[in-house]
């Protein structure tokens, strides 16, 4: 039951995790200072939302409507895995679908709303990849690269905040700037493969040491 739970809010990664589950759940969500709150992962606060004892409510489990909703998710995202089994960039993008729109859609948005995309590796990689920033930016400090996440959101959205995101067409075109970055970087590639493949067969007099450095080389690229 926990890995289904923990899978429709895309943390089934996290299930090895008792320690952190058992305090979201008992912190709930309704104090702005809980844990789940607190966290840069808006899917644990999603997750405390629907799962958590700790709201006065507490956990509707015994509602059919709910156990419908939690099955459906877990479909949606068990699609995505097998999804990205064929293709990763296809999951990442349908994930980036459903996500950043939340975070967008989400309280204090304006000032953490980059943090939170920042915070989940699916979604910064596309997010990265759209806006043309590289990944190595997450060497520098965490206000620095916000600020060029929104610096690149403005220039590319007309907006600094992650509340672009709550207009479709913006997510759209985020997805679209990330398959052609992912399609430009694997063409790169594939024209480095077949460079090397050319200058193994063009007749040029390599020694077996610059030829094999030559492989060697192409596959570390």
């Amino acid at each position: 039951m926990l890995a289904v739970a923990l899978g429709a809010f895309g943390l089934e990664d996290e299930i090895g995790k008792k320690a952190l589950i058992r305090r979201v759940l008992d912190e709930g969500t309704e104090n702005p200072r809980s844990f789940a709150n607190r966290l840069n992962d808006s899917r644990w606060k999603a997750f405390a939302g629907a799962f958590s004892f700790g709201n006065a409510a507490g956990a509707p489990t015994w509602s059919l409507s709910f156990r419908e909703m939690i099955t459906a998710k877990y479909v949606e995202r068990s699609f995505e895995r097998a999804v990205g089994d064929v293709d990763a960039s296809f999951r990442l993008a349908m994930n980036f679908r459903r996500e950043a729109r939340a975070i967008a859609g989400g309280e204090n948005v304006d000032r953490v709303g980059w943090l939170q995309i920042m915070g989940q590796r699916p979604l910064r990689a596309v997010a990265e990849a759209a806006l043309g920033l590289p990944p190595s930016i997450a060497q520098l400090d965490i206000d620095r690269q916000r600020a060029m996440f929104e610096a690149k959101a403005e220039q590319t959205f007309g907006s600094k905040s992650a509340r672009v995101f709550a207009d479709a067409e913006n997510v759209e075109a985020a997805i679209r700037r990330f398959f052609a970055a992912t399609s430009a970087k694997a063409a790169q590639t594939d024209y480095s493969s077949g460079a090397t493949a050319l200058t193994l067969l063009s007749g040029a007099s390599l020694s077996a040491g610059a030829a094999i450095g030559l492989i060697l080389s192409n596959r570390s690229a």
